[in-house]
């Protein structure tokens, strides 16, 4: 009996399949194409060919063939899917998300078209949709592992901590060994101030990767943070690893910390302003072993370092060192040399006196009542991306300097952000190329009262008695539950109770402040 066109077209289709599974793409393809001239409306042949195109990457062919499937076949889920993906890696995005959002009509329970349309509604910046679709994803399909990570790294990244932790925890419960997945737990556990499981998530890590860049050099942070210096210090050095870390060649030895009587040595800088005031305090321990150094620093610290004691001179980040024999990145100094707790020797830095007798005409007694001149910062550089949370709103700045009378001078120290003129500050207008100004500023004061950026560095370098006030998971230098710092002895640390919570911190200054005026 002779086969229908319809028969013949569905017999080739079906040996085309068996070509596939035997991987003779080639075959396969012309068998389709044939199988196509005697049944032209065959979706499922136009799906397949879609497959083989796809396969051998002809993109463009794909998404042809599976445009021509869901025409004859509107509710054939499974070709708009694969139509996303080839839309998709032809970066025609607005017509990838139609025919995602079209496979999951016709497919509600596509875990599969749910993530990769959370994928492009997370690239829209449509965050709260993105969200649903990875959560929906992981849900139809708990065994799928991407939608489960995908949802944990938008948490994380839009600071969703507590359910993002639960995700990763989930994830690992199904795969063990998911290295990413771990490291990333343990960035979050720290940010929730678990320090002591934090530490336990990068120690699993490196159990399975010991030479993971990031995990080596985050324990280290937690090991600092904690009190643990040697290890933290060591592990400190992992920063360079970092896939993102600068590689800056050098033509002369890098210093292991030995004597260095006769010969020049420059320390490099990096990282912000606040790490290199922070790491100063180093200079006289390199000092002491002799020979000259010069300092490399960011522009607006330069001249205030070259007065550091045992300085030679400093050069500014990209210009050209003065010749040198040798050199050391500042912040590895107390792992060259194998320092345990940080030394408390303040002063380190000292203002211009010039600068001190000139801010000094210009900050005379404004009322009778005065008795405490305050300097206040209330924010971070704000192109740091975690600057919004070791920084101040409006609202809080004005509730810290509200009804204090005439007793209290409070002037902004404040750079990089709006003056907030109904705050009871005084603004100052100074030389916003370095800190020299803001140094002579500070000798003048009796107080500064700052969150977590370099003006509370500079004042406890300066020995200048400075409030400092710290978010919840604070940066490692804060340490965990102190109210002092072993960096800086004239500091006192103000920290959140919880994550985002200024409120309390804001009363406890206030209620200290009234103390002071007693």
């Amino acid at each position: 009996m002779d086969l229908t066109p319809q028969q013949l077209g569905q017999s080739l289709y079906r040996l085309g399949r068996q070509l596939v599974q035997r991987k003779r793409f080639d075959e396969a393809h012309e068998t389709f194409v044939l199988s196509l001239e005697f049944e032209p409306e065959s979706a499922e042949t136009c799906f397949e060919l879609g497959n083989l195109m796809h396969s051998v990457g002809k993109h463009a062919e794909a998404a042809s063939q599976y445009l021509r499937a869901v025409e004859l076949n509107p509710r054939f889920a499974q070709s708009w899917y694969n139509l996303g993906v080839v839309r998709m890696l032809l970066r025609d995005l607005g017509k990838s998300r139609i025919a995602f959002e079209q496979a999951i009509a016709f497919k509600p329970d596509y875990a599969e078209a749910h993530n990769n349309l959370a994928i492009l509604m997370q690239a829209a910046g449509q965050i709260e949709d993105a969200l649903a679709h990875y959560r929906e994803a992981a849900h139809l399909q708990p065994q799928f592992l991407e939608p489960q990570y995908n949802l944990g790294l938008v948490l994380q990244e839009h600071q969703q901590f507590e359910e993002c932790a639960e995700t990763y925890e989930q994830l690992l419960s199904r795969k063990h060994d998911h290295v990413d997945a771990r490291n990333n737990l343990a960035n979050v556990l720290l940010e929730l101030g678990r320090h002591g499981e934090s530490r336990r998530a990068y120690e699993k890590v490196l159990l399975s990767d010991p030479r993971h860049p990031e995990a080596n050099w985050n324990l280290g942070l937690v090991q600092l943070q904690t009190g643990d210096w040697a290890q933290g210090w060591k592990n400190y050095e992992w920063r360079f690893r970092q896939p993102s870390s600068p590689k800056e060649p050098r033509a002369v030895p890098c210093w292991d910390g030995k004597p260095f009587d006769g010969r020049t040595i420059l320390l490099t800088a990096e990282q912000g302003l606040g790490d290199m005031l922070q790491f100063f305090r180093y200079v006289p321990a390199v000092a002491a072993l002799g020979g000259k150094i010069y300092l490399e620093c960011h522009g607006p610290l330069a001249s205030l370092a070259a007065r550091i004691p045992g300085v030679a001179g400093s050069v500014v980040k990209g210009e050209s060192p003065p010749e040198h024999h040798l050199w050391a990145p500042l912040l590895s100094v107390p792992a060259i040399l194998g320092h345990a707790a940080p030394p408390q020797d303040v002063p380190y830095l000292f203002a211009d006196p010039k600068r001190i007798a000139h801010w000094k005409r210009l900050l005379p007694k404004r009322h009778a009542a005065e008795r405490l001149r305050i300097g206040i910062t209330w924010s971070g550089n704000p192109q740091f991306k975690a600057n919004a949370k070791r920084s101040l709103l409006a609202a809080n700045v004005r509730a810290l300097t509200e009804g204090q009378g005439e007793q209290v001078a409070f002037y902004s120290l404040q750079k990089g952000v709006p003056f907030i003129d109904d705050a009871n500050l005084i603004e100052l207008h100074d030389d916003g190329s370095s800190l020299e100004d803001v140094a002579a500023i500070i000798a003048n004061l009796d107080l500064v009262i700052s969150v977590d950026t370099s003006v509370a560095h500079l004042a406890g370098a300066m020995a200048i008695p400075v409030w400092t006030m710290v978010a919840h998971a604070a940066d490692w230098r804060w340490m965990t539950n102190r109210t002092d710092s072993p960096w800086y002895p004239t500091m006192r640390l103000f920290r959140q109770p919880s994550r985002g919570n200024w409120s309390p911190v804001i009363e406890d200054v206030r209620r200290e402040l009234a103390l002071l005026l007693k």
